[in-house]
C-alpha cells in the first residue's frame, strides 16, 4: 500500500490543481505519524544526488528526480521535488503549468438578499478568500460551522457569503460509494452521523451537503451534545468583578466527547476536501496511519 502512497504523491505533484504548500505541510504530518512511510535518505548510482543550485533545475533534473523517489521515498527528496516544481512552475518552464486560482465573482451570483451585504467575515475567511485556493475556502467555511462561538445564522451567512465570491466553491450533489445519501431520520443523527457525513462532505463538497451537515449539527447542539454547544463570546466584566474572582479554568471535555478544532484544519484534512488527485492522496494516508 506504501506504493500506492508515493504514485499518489506524484499524481498530487504533477495535478493541474496542486498545492506546494499543502503538499509539503501533508508530508510533514504523515512523517510525524508514521516516519515509517518514508525511506532513510540515499544518494548513490541509481538515486541522483539532491542540487539545491537553480542554475542546473530543468524538465530533466525533475525526471531524474522523480526516477529517483520511485526508488528512495525520502522525506527530504520528496520535498525537494515540490520545491523543484514550484520553481519550474513560477519560471513557467515547459511542462510545468501555473495551478488555477478560485476565479471571484464579485457579487455576480448575487444570493438576492441582504445576507451578504451586512455579513462582515471574519480574517481567517477573508485570508482563504484572498489566497484564491477553493480548498483552503472550504476548509475555512467547515471551520466556520464547527466553531461554537458562531450561531447557525452566522454560517448560513459565511456559506453564502463565501458562495457569492467563488466560483466552483460548491460542486455538484452526487452519490456513490464514498458518498452516500441522507438519513431522513433525526432521532438517528448522533456524533458517528456527523462525523460520517463529514467524510462524505470531502468527497463531494456539495451545497446540499454542507447544509445537511449544518442541520446535523444543529440538532447536536439543540440537544447538547458535548462539543457541539453553542458558546457565544461573554460579555466584558468589570474590572472590579475581573480582579474579584480568579480567572475560570477551562473546562475538561467529558469522556469520548469529541475534540473539536478551533479555527484550524490539519492539511490532511484541507487536502481531501480539495478533491481531485489531493483528496485521493489525503485518503490514501489516513488508510495508511
Amino acid at each position: 500500500m506504501e506504493q500506492n502512497f508515493h504514485h499518489a504523491f506524484l499524481a498530487a505533484l504533477n495535478s493541474p490543481q496542486r498545492d506546494f504548500a499543502l503538499l509539503n505541510a501533508m508530508l510533514e504530518e504523515s512523517y510525524a505519524a508514521k516516519p515509517a512511510l518514508f525511506d532513510p535518505h540515499r544518494e548513490d548510482s541509481v538515486c541522483e544526488a539532491i542540487n539545491h543550485d537553480t542554475i542546473d533545475w530543468n524538465s530533466g533534473y525533475f525526471a531524474l528526480q522523480v526516477r529517483s523517489l520511485e526508488h528512495n521515498f525520502s522525506l527530504e527528496r520528496a520535498q525537494h521535488l515540490i520545491a523543484l516544481s514550484q520553481w519550474l512552475t513560477e519560471h513557467q518552464h515547459d511542462g510545468f503549468l501555473a495551478p488555477p486560482a478560485a476565479h471571484k465573482d464579485n457579487g455576480n451570483r448575487n444570493m438576492n438578499n441582504n445576507e451578504t451585504t451586512t455579513f462582515t467575515p471574519g480574517q481567517s475567511l477573508l485570508a482563504a478568500l484572498e489566497s484564491g485556493s477553493l480548498n483552503r475556502l472550504r476548509s475555512a467555511l467547515v471551520a466556520e460551522l464547527e466553531n461554537n462561538r458562531l450561531d447557525a445564522q452566522t454560517v448560513r451567512q459565511a456559506m453564502k457569503w463565501a458562495e457569492s465570491r467563488a466560483t466552483g466553491l460548491f460542486a455538484d450533489y452526487e452519490e456513490n460509494t464514498l458518498a452516500l445519501g441522507f438519513e431522513a431520520d433525526k432521532s438517528k443523527w448522533d456524533v458517528d452521523y456527523y462525523n460520517l457525513q463529514s467524510a462524505y462532505l470531502m468527497m463531494n463538497f456539495s451545497r446540499d451537503r454542507f447544509e445537511h451537515l449544518m442541520d446535523i449539527y444543529q440538532v447536536l447542539r439543540d440537544r447538547a451534545v458535548s462539543g457541539f454547544v453553542h458558546q457565544p463570546k461573554a460579555a466584558p466584566r468589570p474590572a472590579s468583578a475581573a480582579t474579584a474572582s480568579a480567572a475560570p479554568r477551562s473546562p475538561t471535555p467529558a469522556p469520548g466527547a469529541p475534540v473539536r478544532q478551533s479555527g484550524s484544519t490539519s492539511a490532511l484534512r484541507v487536502a481531501a476536501l480539495a478533491g481531485g488527485a489531493l483528496a485521493a492522496l489525503a485518503l490514501l494516508i489516513f488508510a495508511l496511519l
